[in-house]
């Protein structure tokens, strides 16, 4: 068994030292292809994505693990100019960047063919993080149409996926999923009549009028919870590799980019109004991001504030670190006005 397959097995997420050996975790076998340390709570924040897609989507894990070939940068010989791609035996080649939406595919492998707006919308629906709403109205039927990924709007694609869930449920949406299986398009119409209780004409009139566009994603917000005192929230983020809590290396999609690791903190409000996130530390980036999708807002430097208006609920903040500049970040988060917008 490699090293991190030991540690794992002991329950212990420390810094494990990748030398291109098979890490064997629980579903999946990740194969990184860089010989740096990988950060301290990373193995275990990739199982319990894939445990949280096996709940959220109610398709079981496979009967083998899912292999994941973490690479430094885009693989342009197996994904071409994309950042991260799954072959058809559903393998993952991706970047630490890419992981949370490649693992949709790989998780779904098992519906060998989908339409691209439903494969990538969901993908891009059920990734970490928040997407812009689309910029502009794309029809069901023009999605449909699209055969090839790389011909796809996927703002728009997430943004139907996303319309599909919330008017009819996450079970009636996979069993669309299910039944577009290998179809034609004329076939992959008729499954929206079966999966849905709707004919796609239906259903296309409905998500036309009226249009509604949605931030589109599926933040992790299983993380620590900052330190709160009255309507304070503080935390002292550890910068360093080798914290239980640090994410990384990510190595951005190109040689000549600084590798980064990320650690991140969760805090809740019961009141909107706008919010002042203070971090001292030194070429830092920090974003804060609502779990519920309403906010998002990021800064890049030394001593940031980040303001923003946030709505009663669960909320992110993570802070983005050089690997090679460790540094202990303290974080304060105050309200500065409720009921009122950042000036």
């Amino acid at each position: 068994m490699a090293r991190a397959g030991v540690l794992l097995a002991l329950g212990v997420f420390a810094a494990v030292a990748a030398c291109n050996e098979k890490i064997e975790l629980d579903g999946l076998t990740v194969i990184p292809e860089f010989s740096e340390p990988i950060c301290g709570g990373t193995l275990e924040k990739m199982e319990r994505r894939l445990d949280w897609l096996v709940e959220v989507t109610g398709v079981p894990r496979a009967d083998r693990p899912i292999k994941v070939y973490w690479t430094r940068h885009i693989d342009t010989e197996k994904c071409g100019q994309r950042s991260s791609c799954t072959d058809r035996r559903g393998r993952i080649y991706s970047t630490l960047e890419g992981f949370t939406h490649e693992l949709v595919h790989g998780h779904l492998n098992r519906f060998e063919y989908q339409r691209p707006w439903l494969a990538e919308g969901l993908a891009f629906m059920l990734e970490d993080g928040i997407n812009s709403p689309p910029s502009a109205f794309v029809s069901p039927a023009e999605l449909l149409a699209v055969q090839r990924a790389g011909e796809l709007d996927y703002f728009a694609a997430g943004n139907f996926v996303r319309v599909l869930r919330e008017t009819y449920g996450t079970e009636r949406l996979m069993r669309l999923y299910a039944l577009s299986e290998d179809t034609t398009y004329a076939e992959a119409k008729r499954a929206f009549d079966s999966a849905l209780g709707e004919s796609f004409d239906e259903v296309s009139e409905s998500y036309a009028t009226p249009y509604t566009v949605w931030r589109i994603g599926s933040p992790d917000c299983d993380y620590p919870e900052m330190e709160r005192d009255g309507d304070t929230w503080r935390r002292r983020f550890h910068g360093e590799c080798d914290d239980p809590d640090s994410i990384g290396p990510y190595f951005g999609p190109w040689s000549g980019f600084t590798p980064q690791l990320t650690t991140s903190a969760v805090f809740e409000t019961e009141d909107a109004g706008t919010y002042v996130a203070t971090a001292a530390g030194t070429d830092i980036n920090v974003t804060v991001t609502s779990c519920d999708l309403s906010a998002q807002r990021s800064k890049t430097g030394s001593d940031v504030e980040v303001a923003l208006f946030l709505d009663p609920g669960r909320h992110r903040i993570t802070v983005r670190i050089d690997l090679d500049t460790p540094q202990d970040v303290d974080v304060v988060v105050q309200p500065l006005a409720f009921d009122r917008a950042p000036p």
